[in-house]
């Protein structure tokens, strides 16, 4: 097509004749109707476009970024390019649904695009794992696989982008990383984490499960953003954290113990049993602060282990050391005691010393 002018633009909204070229020429390229759509700013105009337009897909990308603030706008027009794409074009379906997420806040509105979205990552993560199972016996090079992610040539920047976010939660997902233990695990004190350069910490963190995946980020920042938040929120929340751990891990406690005494048919009163044994551990005023004895009259009594039986000593003393594995972490359900391997790949990640941003 020749080349238009400023003019043309304008005799073309204005109605005027126009030199040179026909009204169907001009509908239909891409080119001069985004130029008249962004001289107007007026969405009808997307009816003057040609069919070949309407269903172009680089045309209705531009179409709904261009006035993504009108979500009754750009839905209805999202939805009918989702309706009459082909297999052929199912990347596409991929790419669209991903941009329709990332615009619409709406839970309920956006469910439908979500869905696709999830089926799309759902896919890749099945190719990942296909892949690395053709290279077994040498996945240290690949990590959980977003390598095959990152460089397939089917996946636009937009999606890509997706992927990794998704993938950074599905490697949490994976190894069962509570991302707030973590980082008080890591950290003695909010102080402590608030000196830590961020990004070199997560893309750090991240490189210990997926090097590609820590590069991808090096480069957009942008998909660290929820762990960002995050760290903001474990920083806020720091005080109640140790508050509500220390809760659970005595409710934890309580609940152990209890559970020993019933099955192991243990007649020792349960408070005695709880403030003596404290008392050996130095932890009876936390057993006060979180048991329900504080708001009973009669306070438990000391148990004098001399006149205690043969029985009743091995019950005292087996009680006893459950509470102290308890408390100094060593505690561990039977059910629950499986392979460590995962485990010891998230406890070995040795992160360098803090350093100050800047």
């Amino acid at each position: 097509m020749k080349k238009y002018t400023v003019k043309t633009i304008i005799d073309y909204i204005n109605g005027n004749d126009i030199e040179n070229f026909t009204l169907e020429e001009l509908e239909d390229n891409m080119e001069f109707m985004k130029s008249v759509i962004n001289y107007t700013n007026d969405k009808n105009m997307l009816t003057m476009c040609s069919t070949r337009l309407q269903n172009d897909f680089e045309f209705i990308k531009f179409i709904i970024y261009k006035f993504c603030q009108d979500i009754d706008f750009i839905i209805p027009i999202a939805d009918k390019f989702l309706a009459s794409i082909d297999k052929e074009q199912e990347m596409n379906r991929y790419e669209l649904a991903i941009i329709m997420c990332s615009l619409i806040t709406d839970k309920e509105r956006s469910f439908k695009y979500q869905l696709i979205a999830t089926i799309a990552f759902q896919w890749e993560i099945e190719c990942v794992l296909q892949c690395k199972a053709k290279y077994e016996g040498d996945n240290s090079k690949f990590g959980e696989g977003f390598i095959f992610i990152s460089q397939d040539d089917d996946n636009s920047p937009i999606m890509v982008e997706y992927f990794a976010k998704r993938f950074i939660s599905y490697i949490f997902t994976l190894y069962d990383i509570d991302f707030e233990d973590l980082l008080h695990k890591r950290f003695s004190t909010k102080e402590e984490l608030e000196q830590v350069k961020i990004n070199e910490f997560l893309t750090n963190f991240l490189s210990y499960y997926d090097a590609s995946l820590a590069s991808y980020a090096r480069v957009h920042l942008q998909i660290l953003n929820s762990l960002k938040e995050q760290i903001k929120m474990t920083i806020q929340n720091w005080d109640n954290y140790i508050a509500r751990k220390e809760r659970d891990l005595y409710n934890l406690l309580f609940e152990k113990v209890s559970k020993y005494r019933q099955e192991q048919d243990c007649l020792l009163q349960e408070d005695d049993l709880l403030y003596s044994i404290g008392l050996e551990l130095g932890i009876a005023d936390k057993i006060k602060k979180y048991n329900w004895w504080q708001e009973e009259d009669e306070s438990p009594s000391v148990i004098d282990k001399e006149s205690l039986d043969f029985d009743e000593k091995l019950h005292y003393y087996a009680i006893k050391k459950l509470m102290l594995s308890i408390i100094n972490g060593s505690y561990i359900e039977e059910e629950d005691y499986t392979s460590n391997n995962v485990e010891n790949k998230i406890i070995a990640i040795d992160f360098a010393s803090p350093q100050k941003k800047g």
